[in-house]
């Protein structure tokens, strides 16, 4: 009888705590929503495009729609203006627009009753003169890699991007260089992207590798640097931040009037 009581009593409490339990709700702040810009404006025919949406909340999903009726233009010193046609939903664009080196321009997006400028310079074309591919050890497995070669201005300062694309597949990652410690010197550097996947190579034997050049200006520079030290935290002991805009009222993203220059190899 005594087991039996202590059984009941053990169950009893058991209920007890069970029915005490409640769904807590836990009510996450919610961020003011920000403008994204993503402006490119390039010395080649087809190299303007503009990008307009909105930031989201946490609990959004992760699609990003893009801000239509926007008014997007740019102009250069003289006051020549360009207002680029809406091809879709957040995306702008003029196909016949070019940029000239050594000429700043000026960004100028009208939405949701506010309106956000910017300015970027784009810089004298630095030539790039090669890409070839070279094996190296990497963690035991040998990967390939690309290479760029290009001779870098004396006296003047200068920023570099590279985008590389396998097989026509963009690959993931930043790369971005200066010349603070090469100023007037011949390049010779590898492109170290790397797959997410350990077990995947990158780069494979006959592969086609495609690299871009970007020749862009400081300030868009600082921002793919910010965002590429952001993801890869290199500050640990500081929140994530969002990398370092050029534009301006509280947008975030960027302006870049660049020069682009591409070269393929095939990988042996």
């Amino acid at each position: 009888m005594r087991y039996l009581l202590s059984i009941l009593a053990l169950v009893s409490i058991v209920f007890a705590f069970s029915s005490c339990e409640k769904v807590i709700d836990v009510k996450l702040d919610q961020a003011d929503k920000k403008i994204v810009i993503d402006a490119v404006l390039t010395d080649q025919a087809g190299g303007c495009q503009v990008k307009v949406s909105q930031t989201k909340n946490f609990n959004d999903d992760n699609s990003f729609a893009g801000i239509g009726g926007a008014v997007v233009t740019i102009a250069d010193a003289s006051g020549n203006t360009t207002t680029l046609n809406e091809t879709s939903a957040g995306v702008y664009e003029a196909p016949a627009l070019k940029g000239q080196n050594g000429a700043t321009y000026r960004l100028k997006v009208v939405t949701g009753g506010q309106t956000y400028n910017a300015t970027s310079l784009m810089p004298q074309k630095v030539t790039l003169d090669s890409v070839y591919t070279t094996k190296m050890k990497m963690f035991q497995d040998e990967e390939i890699f690309a290479n760029v070669i290009f001779q870098d201005p004396a006296g003047v300062k200068n920023f570099y991007r590279f985008i590389q694309y396998v097989n026509g597949k963009r690959s993931k990652g930043i790369f971005v260089m200066d010349d603070d410690l090469s100023d007037g010197k011949l390049f010779n550097s590898t492109l170290y992207f790397f797959s997410d996947d350990n077990d995947i190579k990158l780069i494979n034997p006959g592969d086609v590798i495609t690299v871009e050049m970007q020749c862009i200006d400081a300030a868009t520079y600082k921002y793919w640097f910010s965002m590429d030290q952001g993801a890869t935290g290199t500050n640990r002991s500081a929140s994530p931040a969002n990398p370092v805009s050029n534009i301006d009222n509280g947008a975030l993203g960027y302006f870049s009037a660049q020069v682009v220059q591409r070269k393929q190899v095939t990988a042996p």
